[in-house]
């Protein structure tokens, strides 16, 4: 056991020492740079084939002569040479257009988007976390230390790949490029090494294996010798001497990932074991979608094209599925059922990228083959073949893979429950109908399905939901149920798609091969009205729908059409409720308004009465004591019409009908002028105010009844809401954009959902409540609407631990619209 932690300890100082390298390789690629072009190579000749910048004077097609006065052939050697420098350095392209030779000075980009660099992180960390702990599970099996190096190798070649170096060369761009050319040849060697000793070990004689790693050896150690001769001189021929020797490296990698493969295969047939076959359908499965997914769309692409098929880190992507299906292998097999993963969706995929494969190499010979001819012509007669030879044999294969893999079989009486509980559990109609779709293709896969529901009123089937209806996905389909030859009360299909013997409905055969369908289930309510329809194709196996089939399917969309009444019946009960809730709610505000408005009108009217009663009562009445209630009854007058006012001009605004005059105004004046107008109020309810207005002129196009209608319920909130002593600021500013009016007074603040709330019609805090502050809760309502029609801002702020600060800001524009008519 201490031998055993021991070992374990080393191994994880060695994963220390390759994630320190990682991580400065990480950072090495970071740095690498990339000229805003691609490139083709015909005959030692760059053609450009893509442009990134659209503000380059180059056009695609043009041929590039020198780089930094530097002759390139391919994109590699590109690659390699701007390896040297940093990004947003300037480069010189002599390029030939239409005879004549240009020069461009683009700057160079970073090559790696923040996306790759954070896929290759993982992956890499994956691959090394994995490797360790498979090490750690099974520390005395052999093909668990050599999947542990596998994967610290890999992540190795992902992490400290082709980068910016220094100039000159420093010891960490010599480790680096050391690491990177040793892992890239040594990581497909030990995965060779690993494929002979997994799941049971070979009879390999030991030279084979010293050949395997020789080569590897003599691989990497050339690689290095030419890559770092390369990134010293910068010199094209050393570049292109590194380049002949890195892709001997690649083609060694591709064909240790193709041995190793086949000697998978060769064991999976040989193997007398049923658990050696499921671990190896795991190894393989890892293998499809890791290391030949790397090899054919990355390595072999990069080798005879300089490009890949798909973007990098896709490929990376893809090689996160070997750690794990090799570590499921090593370790717990059994976890998930691969031979569904296997039948459900790799063969197919895995076919059909053969046959694309081939026809693309095909294509690709003849249109090579007949280029000398004529361009155009070797294009045709390529889109030729594609139309003429792939996608027939592209069918043969699907249909010969659906007849060998998806026929399913199902316990009828297991299937029907499952099914059941699904669909009851759904409590509205597109989760109903998607499930049906769903369940459906996983019991009896069909090349399409579609559920539809019938509109009476319009009298159209709309497609709720549905598998390859695409056709019909925004269209309704007319059905006149009056012309209906039958009742629909058994299902409707074509005979050559049922078993002989089954009650059904033949459907018109013209019809049902139009639109793709073979088997068509009426769903009823329980008194017999037609709901809709679940729609079927073709089954995927190409046999005919069984007794089986069609009576899961009956009971299906039986309980399909009770589930559809007890929805609409959820739904129209949710929806009275919500109706109820919202007219007691409404019933609720209208009566907090009546009673708000009525408390509002009914204090200045005891105040008119009473002292109006008293110059009419009391004779010998002093002049300035009348002067004193005339007053009183005045302000009183004046606060009884604003809030009528108010009400008023709160409905029209609401039905539109409001109408706005819209002149030039001062705003000095006009503060002044609704000041002046409050003076009652504010001496009866002893309040102070201060005004700061700015010195420059402050004019702005409204209408003038409607501002001071504003200014003044902004006043008369700070009066009310004030804490005593009470006492109002007010100040003016300007900026180039806006004229900002301040109201702040002194009180309580507000929370941030009262703040949100305070413009909404009828609300009122609960701290106005408790302390009884009249009120109707209409003021800033209208206040809000007025503003939002002169283009302006309302905005409440809490000062805190002192009030609250109301804000006007009117904008500043050369012209407004005089008339404005609401």
């Amino acid at each position: 056991m201490q031998d055993k932690n021991k070992s374990i300890f080393i191994f994880l100082i060695v994963d220390l020492f390759v994630l320190v390298f990682c991580a400065f390789g990480l950072y090495h690629i970071y740095l690498k740079v990339n000229l805003p072009l691609k490139f083709d190579s015909d005959d030692s000749i760059l053609i450009v084939k893509e442009i990134d910048k659209k503000d380059l004077n180059l056009s695609i097609g043009d041929t590039v002569l020198y780089i930094d006065n530097k002759h390139f052939n391919s994109q590699d050697e590109i690659e390699i040479f701007l390896d040297g420098f940093r990004a947003g350095s300037i480069v010189q392209i002599k390029y030939l257009k239409n005879g004549r030779v240009f020069s461009i000075y683009p700057k160079l980009e970073k090559f790696y988007s923040v996306f790759y660099l954070i896929t290759a992180c993982i992956s890499g960390l994956l691959l090394i976390l994995i490797g360790t702990f498979v090490l750690w599970k099974k520390f005395d099996n052999k093909p668990a230390k050599l999947l542990y190096l596998v994967n610290l190798f890999t992540a190795a070649v992902i992490m400290t790949t082709w980068g910016n170096y220094s100039t000159p060369l420093t010891i960490y761009d010599y480790f680096l490029n050391i690491i990177f050319s040793i892992s890239y040849s040594l990581a497909p060697a030990l995965f060779v090494h690993f494929t002979l000793s997994f799941p049971r070990e070979k009879n390999v004689h030991r030279v084979v294996l010293g050949i395997l790693y020789s080569s590897a050896f003599f691989i990497s150690l050339f690689s290095s010798i030419f890559f770092l001769k390369a990134l010293s001189t910068s010199s094209v021929p050393d570049i292109q001497k590194y380049l002949v020797v890195f892709n001997f490296s690649r083609i060694y990698m591709a064909a240790c990932i193709i041995s190793g493969l086949a000697i998978f295969i060769h064991t999976y047939v040989t193997s007398q074991s049923y658990s050696e076959r499921i671990k190896l359908r795991w190894v393989l499965l890892g293998l499809i979608l890791g290391p030949l997914m790397f090899a054919c769309l990355w390595v072999i692409p990069q080798a005879i094209t300089s490009y890949g098929l798909v973007p990098e880190e896709f490929v990376l992507i893809f090689m996160l599925f070997i750690p794990v299906t090799f570590a499921i292998a090593i370790l717990k097999h059994h976890i998930f059922d691969i031979d569904l993963i296997i039948e459900r969706s790799l063969i197919y995929f895995l076919s059909i990228s053969i046959l694309i494969l081939v026809y693309t190499s095909i294509i690709s010979i003849l249109t090579e083959f007949i280029r000398n001819i004529n361009e155009y012509f070797s294009a045709g007669v390529a889109a030729i073949i594609i139309a003429l030879l792939f996608q027939p044999a592209k069918d043969q294969v699907q249909k010969i893979i659906d007849k060998k893999f998806f026929r399913v079989k199902y316990n009828f009486r297991i299937a029907s429950r499952k099914f059941l509980d699904e669909i009851n559990n759904c409590n509205d109609i597109n989760s109903l109908a998607n499930k049906i779709v769903e369940q459906n293709d996983a019991i009896i896969p069909v090349d399409k399905a579609g559920f539809f529901l019938f509109d009476p009123f319009t009298s159209r089937l709309r497609l709720t939901a549905h598998r390859n209806f695409d056709f019909l996905e925004h269209r309704g389909v007319f059905l006149d149920r009056k012309k209906l030859k039958t009742a629909l009360q058994q299902p409707v299909a074509l005979k050559d798609k049922v078993e002989p013997g089954i009650p059904i409905e033949v459907g018109d055969n013209n019809v049902f091969r139009r639109w793709g369908m073979a088997l068509v289930f009426p769903i009823h309510s329980t008194n017999k009205e037609l709901l809709g329809f679940f729609v079927l194709g073709e089954k995927k196996s190409e046999t005919r729908f069984t007794v089986e089939d069609i009576d899961l399917l009956i009971e299906i969309t039986s309980q399909a059409g009770v589930n559809l009444e007890r929805i609409k019946l959820q739904e129209n009960l949710i929806r009275e409720q919500l109706l109820k809730e919202k007219l007691e709610e409404l019933n609720e505000l209208k009566s907090f308004f009546i009673s708000s408005v009525s408390h509002e009108l009914k204090t200045p009217l005891t105040s008119i009465r009473m002292f109006a009663e008293m110059l009419l009562l009391k004779e010998n009445l002093k002049s300035d004591q009348a002067n004193e209630y005339l007053e009183i009854i005045e302000g009183e007058c004046d606060r009884l019409g604003r809030l009528i006012e108010n009400v008023l001009d709160l409905s029209k605004i609401e039905r539109g009908v409001k109408e706005f005059h819209f002149t030039e105004i001062d705003l000095k004046s006009l503060l002044n002028h609704a000041i002046k107008l409050l003076s009652y109020q504010l001496k009866i309810e002893k309040c102070a105010i201060e005004i700061s207005l700015c010195d420059d002129e402050c004019i702005i196009c409204g209408d003038s009844d409607s501002i001071l209608g504003v200014v003044i319920n902004l006043l008369s909130n700070g009066i009310k809401y004030s804490a005593v002593p009470k006492k109002i600021l007010v100040s003016m500013d300007k900026n180039v954009d806006a004229i900002n009016v301040n109201f702040e007074n002194k009180g309580s603040c507000f929370g941030e959902d009262e703040i949100n709330r305070l413009t909404e019609p009828y609300f009122r805090t609960e701290s106005t409540k408790s302390k009884n502050i009249p009120g109707s809760g209409i003021g800033l309502t209208l206040v809000k609407q007025i503003m939002s029609i002169h283009k302006g801002k309302f905005i409440i702020k809490n000062i805190p631990h002192s009030g609250c600060r109301f804000i006007l800001s009117f904008p500043l524009e050369e012209t407004i619209e005089k008339d404005i008519n609401h």
